[in-house]
């Protein structure tokens, strides 16, 4: 398979599981993840395909509520401002109104224009590292506890911005779309942080 195509595939798998675990606070069916899923562009007067896609139905509705669109980016430089701004033509040209998105990147990282254009535009970043810039180490529980919010904050943009980043104990880094860090180091944490926020806001 092509190392690309094999990230796309293993950030589904992971939202995938995250939605079907019924850890989201969300009824059955309300969400549904798609890959290489076209959504009608009247720009293009055709479709455009998303990576991967999760549809939220709230109150019964047979239309999506919103689309939270991922783009995968599986490649290893940094990714740059141009790249953001051409995926939010693309949640635009899908549906402004209804529509959120995420970039995620493994072997990339982030410029920094590209997290500043991301925060402006309300744009998620993650970057969930591949294996060999992870490593695992026992902690004693007195020491992990001690972990404040500045280094959560400072691992987080170091990861995304680092491309030889080296995580320690945790694989996956995100920024939500208000550009908030989480406690929760987890693509369920992050699923979840923004659901709710997606929610509240309708």
């Amino acid at each position: 398979m092509i190392k690309g195509m094999q990230f796309e595939l293993d950030v589904f798998n992971a939202i995938n599981k995250a939605v079907n675990e019924g850890n989201l606070g969300l009824i059955a069916n309300a969400c549904q993840v798609y890959r290489q899923k076209g959504y009608y562009s009247r720009d293009r007067e055709k479709d455009i395909i998303t990576d991967i896609s999760i549809e939220l139905y709230l109150d019964n509705s047979i239309k999506p509520s919103f689309i939270w669109v991922w783009e995968c980016k599986d490649y290893r430089k940094s990714i740059p401002v141009d790249d953001i701004e051409e995926f939010h033509s693309k949640l635009e040209q899908i549906g402004a109104d209804k529509t959120k998105g995420t970039v995620i990147t493994s072997r990339g990282s982030f410029q920094s224009s590209a997290l500043k254009y991301a925060e402006a535009k309300g744009i998620g970043v993650a970057r969930l590292l591949p294996s060999d810039q992870i490593q695992w180490m026992i902690h004693f529980t007195h020491i992990s506890m001690n972990v404040n919010s500045n280094n959560k904050v400072n691992n987080t943009l170091s990861a995304l911005t680092n491309v030889n980043y080296i995580g320690h104990n945790q694989d996956f880094f995100g920024v939500t779309s208000n550009f908030h860090v989480l406690n929760d180091s987890s693509i369920e944490g992050y699923i979840r942080a923004e659901l709710d926020g997606l929610i509240a806001s309708m």
